[in-house]
Parts: C-alpha cells; sequence; structure tokens
C-alpha cells in the first residue's frame, strides 16, 4: 500500500485526536516498520489495520466509523494535494485503487 495512506493517517489521528494518542497507536500496533513510513514508500497493508484497531481501542470508536473518517480525510488530502491522482479516473473507486 502506498505509503501516503499511512502518513495521512497518522497525521488524521494526531489532528483529530492528539500526538500522544498517535503514539499510543504506534505502540499498541506494533507494526514490523515502527511506525516509520514515508509518503512515496510501500507497506503491507496490514499494518494500517493493526493501527486502526489499536485506535478503535485507545480512543473506544468503532473500527467502521474510524475507516469512514479517514476515508473523507484521505480524499479530501488526494483531491487537494494531488489532483492527478484523482483526475484520470472513472469514479472513487477507481481512484483509490490505484493508490492500492
Amino acid at each position: 500500500m502506498l505509503g501516503i495512506v499511512f502518513t495521512e493517517f497518522m497525521e488524521m489521528v494526531e489532528t483529530r485526536f492528539s500526538a500522544d494518542v498517535l503514539d499510543d497507536v504506534l505502540d499498541e500496533a506494533n507494526t514490523e516498520t515502527d511506525g516509520a513510513y514515508t509518503a512515496v514508500g510501500y507497506y503491507d497493508h496490514k499494518e494500517i489495520i493493526q493501527m486502526v484497531v489499536a485506535l478503535s481501542k485507545r480512543v473506544n470508536v468503532p473500527v467502521d466509523d474510524l475507516v469512514e473518517a479517514f476515508g473523507e480525510h484521505l480524499f479530501g488530502v488526494l483531491s487537494s494535494k494531488y489532483p492527478a491522482l484523482i483526475a484520470y479516473h472513472a469514479n472513487t473507486l477507481d481512484a483509490l485503487e490505484s493508490i492500492d
């Protein structure tokens, strides 16, 4: 999965909750990369699942609600910062699939 997904997830957690919550999530998720992501790297999608589950436990918000909130956040960022990623696709799902 493209690293921007990971970096934007961490940005959302820090903005909506706090830097302390993000630190706790990264500790709890215990990912192979230990939370070290770059926007242009590629990472195992299982790591973001681990982080979402850890965030859900930490803030007591259902996983489904967090995934929806992150989807809204990510699409907003992609469409404003990287319009080329979105512009050439027929629909939202095709655009998201192109970034894996």
